[in-house]
């Protein structure tokens, strides 16, 4: 849009995607890349492809042009030029489609025309699971498909792309669902007739199709760094000073404020914190023990596509396992006032992308915040507690849901539940949450118990004791 207000996603499983667009983009970017494979065109839309940066670091900017509005998008790290080019064709080429198809939904069925695939009509099921009826049609000379189905109204094909058309039938409890994907899509079907229920659908789906980001980890009672197995039998990976330890002094010892560790990897990064410094991040390999080169920063988690995150006093950080950035953020705009408290990574599968959640406080409170990964503005702020950074809020991310984010509120014994696309408070359902630390994901919850038990999907207690979990 002209006012910068438009945003796209490309690829459902991609490392970054699409983060922000911008009204004003330079045309010196088509003029660099005029008659090479960096200039895509379809119809009377084109975009320009253009690194900038180095990789693996570097980013890359897609220039798009319609003849009427001229947009720039940004790529983050951990795509690769060509996959860009290709997200930049399938984008020029889902608009000149857009351009020219429609919805019939005068009859029984309602069907697509104006596009060069098979004609793609449905109608609404009878016994069948609405998602029997989804279909997929490629469009000719792309690597676009698109996908049809009748639902209840109310009900979603997720992630969306800006093109998603939504057209109520003649029965107005049911609508057809039309989108444009890539043939490569895996998203979920919602329908509202079983509330938050949704089901994984498209052609790119697969037993293992999303990436797992991290494994279990731990700090136990001793302060000492734990990685777990999958029988939840835990491993200490580096030793902590006991946060009871009356002789222990600021600044003297090693307290361990959480754990970063990857599925396959065997490589963890530890985070200290915090004096006298504004903490350290501590790779360590768990088979050997051998401790890495120790970079600075605190609170670090990991992309499920490898890029590593952490936070530097105030800010927040993306790039590689090295500690070299590419993005930062700035939460609070406060700068040295600022402090992050509490950092996680989450996936969820309606924006097929990363999100970075973080809990900042600064002089003027605590709050909640969110952005993508690949980098770019899109970002959400929540003030969340009257707690300034000089004084302990009690406050800690304690998972995710795909419609909510969840924050632990140890001072008061509570679970503070946001709507995961606005930030806006949910309304509590009065548990008395009594735990230490908690993470809870849509395939299970881990807690600690106020006697610092470690409980899974509400099992028995495992041994020993902990202080955090994620």
């Amino acid at each position: 849009r002209d006012d910068g207000t438009m945003s796209a996603r490309w690829g459902s499983e991609g490392p970054t995607s699409v983060v922000q667009g911008t009204p004003d983009p330079d045309q010196r970017y088509f003029e660099a890349v005029t008659r090479t494979d960096q200039l895509v065109i379809s119809g009377r839309f084109r975009a320009a492809v253009v690194p900038i940066g180095d990789p693996p670091i570097g980013q890359i900017a897609i220039v798009l042009d319609d003849g009427d509005c001229e947009r720039q998008y940004w790529i983050g790290p951990g795509v690769d030029l060509d996959d860009a080019i290709g997200y930049a064709q399938d984008w020029v080429d889902a608009l000149e489609v857009d351009s020219r198809w429609e919805v019939d939904t005068r009859s029984s069925q309602a069907c697509t025309t104006g596009v060069s695939t098979s004609a793609l009509c449905s109608s609404a099921p009878s016994e069948l699971p609405p998602s029997a009826g989804l279909e997929f049609s490629r469009l000719d000379g792309t690597s676009l498909l698109l996908a049809g189905v009748v639902v209840p109204a109310g009900s979603a094909l997720e992630p969306a792309s800006t093109l998603q058309r939504v057209v109520p039938l003649v029965d107005p409890d049911w609508v057809y669902v039309a989108d444009l994907v890539r043939d490569d899509f895996c998203g979920m079907l919602r329908l509202d007739s079983v509330g938050t229920d949704a089901e994984r659908v498209g052609p790119g789906c697969a037993p293992d199709a999303r990436t797992v980001a991290s494994r279990p980890v731990a700090i136990n009672g001793g302060g000492d760094a734990v990685v777990f197995d999958d029988g939840y039998q835990p491993t200490v990976v580096f030793d902590g000073n006991d946060p009871d330890d009356p002789g222990a002094r600021e600044g003297t010892g090693v307290f361990i404020d959480g754990v970063a560790a990857r599925v396959g990897d065997e490589t963890v990064i530890v985070s200290n914190c915090c004096e006298p410094t504004g903490g350290n991040l501590v790779p360590v390999d768990v088979v050997s023990g051998v401790v890495g080169p120790i970079m600075p920063g605190h609170r670090a988690s990991f992309t499920s596509f490898g890029n590593l995150v952490w936070a530097a006093f105030g800010n927040i950080y993306v790039g590689d396992s090295n500690g070299r950035s590419v993005t930062e953020w700035e939460p609070t705009g406060n700068g040295a006032e600022s402090w992050v408290e509490d950092l996680a990574v989450v996936s969820r599968a309606s924006t097929g992308t990363d999100e970075i959640l973080a809990i900042v406080s600064d002089s003027s409170g605590t709050y909640l915040w969110r952005s993508f990964a690949g980098g770019g503005d899109m970002e959400l702020t929540r003030r969340i507690s009257d707690v300034r950074s000089d004084n302990d809020a009690g406050l800690s991310l304690s998972g995710w849901s795909e419609s909510s984010f969840y924050v632990l509120d140890n001072v008061n014994d509570r679970l503070l539940e946001f709507d995961a696309n606005t930030l806006e408070p949910v309304p509590p359902d009065d548990v008395n949450a009594t735990w230490i630390s908690a993470w809870i994901t849509p395939t299970g919850a881990m807690f600690i118990d106020a006697q610092r038990r470690l409980h899974v999907n509400d099992s028995r207690a495992y041994p020993g004791e902990y202080l955090w979990v994620r």
